[in-house]
């Protein structure tokens, strides 16, 4: 009786000509094989058939919605890096990420995103988006001889930022449930990131878009009506509003202090 070799192919119960079949055959990227079948792979059943799937998980569909758009921007970042240090900016970076979620949850935030010194906000309530916008102003007022605010307890750093530059703006967009979380996308968005880039430091710059669907005392706040172009876009017209400069009672009431 002749004993097969270790690791022949008749000793596996398989063709002798099996490993010649297989050299001559191309490889193909597993997703190939997969598709093709060439595993001979029958596809999972579902006996109790539950309503799966077979080969994928579907995620939430995205959702067109018309939401207010708030971009903010930290005022002096490279400056602040110069002059404290990487380390020291990373934990004021920490700290304000977290003050602005925190606020972002108590006015109601639809989503909020960070993008390094700067983050997008979406909401569904035109009337929650100056109280969130002032309360996230009022954090470069956080330092140790400012009398205005109390700091909150654990954040000492925040208050070397110099202060934030926003833009609000109101459009359609698609928004979507992803792994990271929600987000939105659309020409809309970038509006009203181009609108953050000509902001100003303390300084709300708002479309007409948004102003219109506010609360009638930001007429008497905002200045007047400018116009830009922007690319697939076309003329966007905006005002400003300067945060903190009014007279308190032009100020709306929620904006004063009692």
């Amino acid at each position: 009786m002749q004993l097969e070799q270790p690791g022949s192919a008749l000793q596996r119960g398989q063709p002798a000509d099996l490993k010649a079949s297989c050299a001559r055959r191309p490889l193909l990227p597993i997703a190939q094989v997969v598709q093709k079948g060439d595993l001979g792979l029958e596809p999972a059943r579902n006996p109790a058939n539950v309503g799966l799937k077979e080969g994928r998980m579907e995620a939430p569909a995205p959702l067109r919605k018309s939401l207010a758009l708030v971009f903010c921007d930290i005022v002096g970042s490279t400056r602040l890096v110069a002059r404290v240090g990487d380390l020291v900016v990373a934990t004021v970076f920490r700290e304000f990420r977290e003050q602005a979620g925190r606020l972002g949850t108590e006015h109601h935030c639809l989503m909020i995103k960070f993008l390094g010194d700067a983050f997008l906000a979406a909401f569904e309530n035109m009337d929650d988006v100056m109280p969130f916008v002032i309360s996230i102003e009022s954090l470069s007022l956080l330092s140790p001889i400012s009398s205005l605010f109390e700091r909150p307890e654990g954040f000492q750093l925040i208050g070397r930022l110099e202060g934030f530059r926003f833009s609000l703006h109101y459009g359609n967009v698609l928004y979507i449930e992803t792994s990271y979380g929600s987000d939105v996308f659309g020409e809309d968005v970038n509006v009203a990131a181009h609108l953050s880039e000509i902001a100003q430091p303390n300084e709300v710059v708002i479309s007409q878009a948004a102003l219109e669907r506010m609360p009638a005392d930001y007429e008497a706040l905002a200045g007047a009506i400018e116009v830009r172009p922007f690319k697939r876009v076309g003329d966007v017209k905006f005002r400003r509003v300067k945060l903190f400069e009014y007279h308190p009672n032009r100020m709306p009431a929620w904006f004063r202090r009692p």
